[in-house]
């Protein structure tokens, strides 16, 4: 059973999925760590009211009893499996190229629940966006007219770019 009630999450990951999961978790009144190994992008998160520290600042015996992985490396959930309580909880809202080599042991040891989440209910995300109770524009890093699409996405390959947006324009 995940006692997400009792202490802090940790989120691993200040991307676009990071700060959205940090978002939702402040909104529901759920105190949240997020971690991340780039300075930028825990700024980003700090400037948008999140508990944000760096990565390298996360101490081995820090723990968690929900921790969520949003990083997109194959190494990111040892990473949260590391910080959970034993009896935590740890979703996956990440999806990596490569396959991770993965300690069942400390699953089964410790009891952790691991729990996979795609996608997660729409309509309330919409309505969350609608009403502007989340803002996604900070994380919007250009919007391009659909003629140049082939600089938006030479744009988006760049480093440190969090999302790319490609406007159609209705005539």
């Amino acid at each position: 059973m995940c006692l997400w009630f009792l202490k802090p999450w940790f989120i691993f990951g200040a991307g676009k999925l990071g700060l959205l999961v940090a978002l939702v978790a402040k909104i529901r009144n759920i105190h949240a760590v997020t971690f991340d190994p780039d300075p930028e992008k825990v700024g980003l998160a700090t400037r948008l009211g999140l508990h944000a520290r760096l990565l390298t600042d996360l101490a081995p015996d820090e723990k968690a009893e929900v921790c969520v992985d949003c990083t997109g490396d194959p190494l990111g959930f040892s990473l949260a499996l590391q910080h959970l309580y034993p009896k935590g909880c740890l979703v996956l809202k990440t999806t990596v190229a490569e396959t991770a080599k993965i300690d069942l042991n400390q699953i089964v040891i410790h009891e952790i629940q691991v729990i996979g989440s795609r996608c997660g209910a729409f309509a309330p995300a919409l309505e969350m966006l609608r009403t502007k109770v989340i803002n996604p524009e900070p994380m919007i890093s250009g919007i391009y007219p659909l003629e140049e699409w082939k600089e938006a996405f030479d744009f988006a390959r760049k480093k440190g770019i969090m999302k790319v947006l490609i406007k159609h324009e209705d005539n």
